[in-house]
Protein backbone atom coordinates (compact mmCIF):
# COMPACT_ATOMS: atom_id res chain seq x y z
CA UNK A 1 0.00 0.00 0.00
CA UNK A 2 2.74 2.38 0.67
CA UNK A 3 4.61 1.64 -2.57
CA UNK A 4 1.43 2.52 -4.45
CA UNK A 5 0.58 5.95 -2.22
CA UNK A 6 4.11 6.65 -3.25
CA UNK A 7 3.35 6.01 -6.50
CA UNK A 8 0.32 8.54 -6.87
CA UNK A 9 2.40 11.00 -4.81
CA UNK A 10 4.93 11.18 -7.80
CA UNK A 11 2.13 11.67 -10.19
CA UNK A 12 0.27 14.45 -8.20
CA UNK A 13 1.65 17.61 -8.26
CA UNK A 14 0.21 21.21 -6.74
CA UNK A 15 -0.06 24.18 -8.93
CA UNK A 16 0.88 27.42 -6.79
CA UNK A 17 -0.16 30.46 -8.29
CA UNK A 18 0.89 33.46 -6.76
CA UNK A 19 0.53 37.33 -7.58
CA UNK A 20 2.68 40.30 -6.96
CA UNK A 21 1.23 43.12 -4.84
CA UNK A 22 3.60 46.43 -4.69
CA UNK A 23 6.67 44.35 -5.37
CA UNK A 24 6.35 41.38 -2.73
CA UNK A 25 4.89 37.86 -3.66
CA UNK A 26 1.36 37.15 -2.59
CA UNK A 27 -1.56 34.21 -2.23
CA UNK A 28 -4.38 35.33 -4.31
CA UNK A 29 -6.68 35.35 -0.85
CA UNK A 30 -3.69 37.94 0.45
CA UNK A 31 -4.16 39.46 -2.59
CA UNK A 32 -8.32 40.23 -2.81
CA UNK A 33 -7.64 41.32 1.10
CA UNK A 34 -4.88 43.68 -0.01
CA UNK A 35 -7.02 45.07 -2.40
CA UNK A 36 -10.47 45.65 -0.74
CA UNK A 37 -8.43 47.73 1.96
CA UNK A 38 -6.79 49.78 -0.95
CA UNK A 39 -10.65 50.39 -2.55
CA UNK A 40 -11.98 51.52 0.99
CA UNK A 41 -9.01 53.63 1.99
CA UNK A 42 -9.27 55.25 -1.45
CA UNK A 43 -13.54 55.54 -1.29
CA UNK A 44 -12.74 57.42 2.31
CA UNK A 45 -10.04 59.93 0.79
CA UNK A 46 -12.27 60.66 -2.06
CA UNK A 47 -15.55 61.34 0.51
CA UNK A 48 -13.00 63.66 2.79
CA UNK A 49 -11.60 65.32 -0.55
CA UNK A 50 -15.99 65.69 -1.42
CA UNK A 51 -16.44 66.92 2.12
CA UNK A 52 -13.45 69.97 2.41
CA UNK A 53 -14.92 70.44 -1.44
CA UNK A 54 -18.50 71.31 -0.17
CA UNK A 55 -17.09 72.85 2.51
CA UNK A 56 -14.87 75.40 0.57
CA UNK A 57 -18.05 75.90 -1.86
CA UNK A 58 -20.34 76.69 1.18
CA UNK A 59 -17.45 79.54 3.02
CA UNK A 60 -17.54 81.05 -0.30
CA UNK A 61 -19.60 83.14 -2.74
CA UNK A 62 -21.78 80.38 -3.69
CA UNK A 63 -22.89 79.97 -0.30
CA UNK A 64 -23.94 83.93 -0.37
CA UNK A 65 -25.80 83.24 -3.88
CA UNK A 66 -27.97 80.15 -2.68
CA UNK A 67 -28.95 82.32 0.34
CA UNK A 68 -30.07 85.62 -1.61
CA UNK A 69 -32.09 82.90 -4.17
CA UNK A 70 -33.84 81.70 -1.12
CA UNK A 71 -34.76 85.18 0.23
CA UNK A 72 -35.92 86.18 -3.16
CA UNK A 73 -38.21 83.18 -3.84
CA UNK A 74 -40.07 83.69 -0.86
CA UNK A 75 -40.16 87.52 -1.53
CA UNK A 76 -41.76 86.26 -4.77
CA UNK A 77 -44.25 84.10 -2.92
CA UNK A 78 -45.37 86.44 -0.47
CA UNK A 79 -45.48 89.35 -3.23
CA UNK A 80 -48.02 86.82 -5.06
CA UNK A 81 -49.98 86.00 -2.25
CA UNK A 82 -50.60 89.97 -1.49
CA UNK A 83 -51.52 90.19 -4.79
CA UNK A 84 -53.88 87.63 -5.31
CA UNK A 85 -55.42 88.83 -1.35
CA UNK A 86 -55.82 92.22 -3.51
CA UNK A 87 -58.06 90.45 -6.35
CA UNK A 88 -61.55 90.58 -6.48
CA UNK A 89 -63.13 87.68 -8.16
CA UNK A 90 -67.09 87.80 -8.16
CA UNK A 91 -67.04 84.20 -7.02
CA UNK A 92 -65.34 85.19 -3.87
CA UNK A 93 -62.36 82.67 -4.66
CA UNK A 94 -59.30 83.62 -3.26
CA UNK A 95 -55.73 81.46 -4.34
CA UNK A 96 -52.39 81.38 -2.35
CA UNK A 97 -48.78 79.85 -2.91
CA UNK A 98 -47.62 78.28 -0.44
CA UNK A 99 -44.32 76.30 0.08
CA UNK A 100 -44.22 72.65 0.86
CA UNK A 101 -41.44 70.63 2.06
CA UNK A 102 -40.01 67.67 -0.31
CA UNK A 103 -39.46 64.65 2.03
CA UNK A 104 -35.80 63.13 2.21
CA UNK A 105 -35.26 59.85 -1.19
CA UNK A 106 -32.61 58.61 1.30
CA UNK A 107 -31.49 58.31 5.10
CA UNK A 108 -28.07 60.34 4.57
CA UNK A 109 -30.27 63.29 2.41
CA UNK A 110 -32.40 66.29 4.23
CA UNK A 111 -35.71 66.92 3.76
CA UNK A 112 -35.95 70.47 1.61
CA UNK A 113 -37.26 72.14 4.44
CA UNK A 114 -34.63 71.31 6.64
CA UNK A 115 -32.08 71.71 3.94
CA UNK A 116 -33.63 75.12 3.14
CA UNK A 117 -33.40 76.50 6.75
CA UNK A 118 -29.98 75.55 7.16
CA UNK A 119 -28.62 76.85 3.34
CA UNK A 120 -29.77 80.10 5.10
CA UNK A 121 -27.69 80.41 7.99
CA UNK A 122 -23.86 81.51 7.70
CA UNK A 123 -21.50 78.79 7.45
CA UNK A 124 -18.68 80.83 9.33
CA UNK A 125 -21.05 80.54 12.10
CA UNK A 126 -22.59 77.06 11.67
CA UNK A 127 -22.31 74.24 14.16
CA UNK A 128 -20.46 71.25 12.71
CA UNK A 129 -23.13 69.09 13.05
CA UNK A 130 -24.93 71.18 10.93
CA UNK A 131 -22.21 71.47 8.13
CA UNK A 132 -21.56 67.60 8.52
CA UNK A 133 -25.50 67.13 7.70
CA UNK A 134 -25.15 69.56 4.68
CA UNK A 135 -22.09 67.42 3.74
CA UNK A 136 -23.49 64.16 3.95
CA UNK A 137 -26.73 65.37 1.74
CA UNK A 138 -24.61 67.03 -0.94
CA UNK A 139 -22.34 63.71 -1.01
CA UNK A 140 -25.59 61.60 -1.59
CA UNK A 141 -26.71 63.70 -4.30
CA UNK A 142 -23.08 63.78 -5.76
CA UNK A 143 -22.70 59.83 -6.01
CA UNK A 144 -26.73 59.59 -7.46
CA UNK A 145 -25.18 61.90 -10.64
CA UNK A 146 -21.86 59.96 -10.68
CA UNK A 147 -23.78 56.53 -10.85
CA UNK A 148 -26.37 57.62 -13.44
CA UNK A 149 -23.47 59.17 -14.97
CA UNK A 150 -21.50 56.40 -15.39
CA UNK A 151 -24.47 54.40 -16.85
CA UNK A 152 -25.09 56.81 -20.07
CA UNK A 153 -20.89 56.70 -20.34
CA UNK A 154 -21.37 52.33 -20.17
CA UNK A 155 -24.15 52.26 -23.06
CA UNK A 156 -22.48 54.85 -25.27
CA UNK A 157 -19.07 52.81 -25.19
CA UNK A 158 -21.02 49.77 -25.96
CA UNK A 159 -20.83 48.20 -29.37
CA UNK A 160 -23.74 50.06 -31.23
CA UNK A 161 -25.51 46.55 -32.47
CA UNK A 162 -25.96 45.87 -29.42
CA UNK A 163 -29.25 45.98 -27.69
CA UNK A 164 -29.63 46.74 -23.27
CA UNK A 165 -32.47 45.24 -21.69
CA UNK A 166 -33.72 47.14 -18.57
CA UNK A 167 -36.17 45.37 -16.02
CA UNK A 168 -36.83 47.89 -13.13
CA UNK A 169 -39.20 48.58 -10.29
CA UNK A 170 -42.72 49.34 -11.12
CA UNK A 171 -42.79 52.51 -9.72
CA UNK A 172 -42.61 56.40 -11.05
CA UNK A 173 -38.99 56.37 -10.90
CA UNK A 174 -38.59 53.18 -12.56
CA UNK A 175 -40.87 53.85 -15.32
CA UNK A 176 -39.28 57.75 -15.46
CA UNK A 177 -35.53 55.60 -15.55
CA UNK A 178 -37.30 53.39 -18.63
CA UNK A 179 -38.56 56.43 -20.78
CA UNK A 180 -34.98 58.62 -20.08
CA UNK A 181 -33.07 55.53 -21.62
CA UNK A 182 -35.57 54.70 -24.37
CA UNK A 183 -35.72 58.39 -25.51
CA UNK A 184 -31.22 58.44 -25.06
CA UNK A 185 -30.72 55.30 -26.90
CA UNK A 186 -34.04 54.55 -28.69
CA UNK A 187 -32.71 51.89 -31.36
CA UNK A 188 -30.77 49.81 -28.15
CA UNK A 189 -33.15 49.62 -25.13
CA UNK A 190 -35.44 47.06 -24.87
CA UNK A 191 -37.86 47.09 -21.75
CA UNK A 192 -38.03 43.33 -20.48
CA UNK A 193 -40.63 42.38 -18.35
CA UNK A 194 -41.80 45.08 -17.74
CA UNK A 195 -45.73 45.11 -18.77
CA UNK A 196 -48.89 45.93 -17.19
CA UNK A 197 -49.70 42.58 -16.62
CA UNK A 198 -46.49 41.76 -14.51
CA UNK A 199 -47.04 44.49 -12.34
CA UNK A 200 -50.35 43.93 -11.74
CA UNK A 201 -49.31 40.25 -11.02
CA UNK A 202 -47.01 41.25 -8.45
CA UNK A 203 -48.72 44.64 -7.27
CA UNK A 204 -48.00 45.06 -3.20
CA UNK A 205 -49.21 46.74 -0.58
CA UNK A 206 -46.61 49.42 -0.89
CA UNK A 207 -49.15 52.89 -1.54
CA UNK A 208 -48.05 55.15 -4.06
CA UNK A 209 -47.89 59.34 -2.75
CA UNK A 210 -50.00 61.63 -4.89
CA UNK A 211 -47.03 63.28 -5.32
CA UNK A 212 -44.81 60.63 -6.40
CA UNK A 213 -48.11 59.63 -8.85
CA UNK A 214 -47.54 63.57 -10.99
CA UNK A 215 -44.23 62.62 -11.62
CA UNK A 216 -45.80 59.83 -14.18
CA UNK A 217 -47.82 63.20 -15.97
CA UNK A 218 -44.15 63.81 -17.39
CA UNK A 219 -44.29 60.37 -19.21
CA UNK A 220 -44.58 60.85 -22.68
CA UNK A 221 -43.22 57.85 -24.27
CA UNK A 222 -46.56 55.70 -25.93
CA UNK A 223 -45.70 52.37 -24.88
CA UNK A 224 -45.33 53.09 -21.26
CA UNK A 225 -49.34 54.98 -20.99
CA UNK A 226 -50.80 51.60 -20.30
CA UNK A 227 -48.65 51.23 -17.63
CA UNK A 228 -49.31 54.57 -16.27
CA UNK A 229 -52.39 55.01 -16.45
CA UNK A 230 -52.81 51.09 -13.89
CA UNK A 231 -50.39 52.65 -11.80
CA UNK A 232 -52.76 55.51 -11.26
CA UNK A 233 -55.50 53.28 -11.07
CA UNK A 234 -53.91 51.11 -8.37
CA UNK A 235 -51.59 53.66 -6.61
CA UNK A 236 -49.11 51.31 -5.46
CA UNK A 237 -45.52 50.00 -6.53
CA UNK A 238 -44.61 46.09 -7.52
CA UNK A 239 -41.27 45.29 -6.63
CA UNK A 240 -38.15 43.77 -8.38
CA UNK A 241 -37.40 41.27 -4.89
CA UNK A 242 -40.71 39.72 -6.06
CA UNK A 243 -40.22 38.85 -9.91
CA UNK A 244 -37.42 36.92 -9.40
CA UNK A 245 -38.96 33.92 -10.98
CA UNK A 246 -39.81 35.69 -14.04
CA UNK A 247 -36.14 36.98 -14.70
CA UNK A 248 -34.96 32.91 -14.51
CA UNK A 249 -33.86 32.14 -17.90
CA UNK A 250 -35.68 28.64 -18.72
Amino acid sequence: LKEECDAVSERITRLDIRAKYRGLSVSFPELLEKLTADAELQEKLLSDKDKELFEDILAGIISKKIRARIHASKRWVKNMNQLMESMQTSSGLRLSLKWKSKKAEKEEQLDTGSLVELLEQDVEIMQEADVEKLSMHFRSKIAEARQRMSVWVFISKLDGEQNIFYAGDFDPEGVGIAERLKRRFPDRIRLWKYETDLYQKYLSSHEISEQRLKKLDRIELPELQELCDCMREKRAAAYQESMLEEYQVK
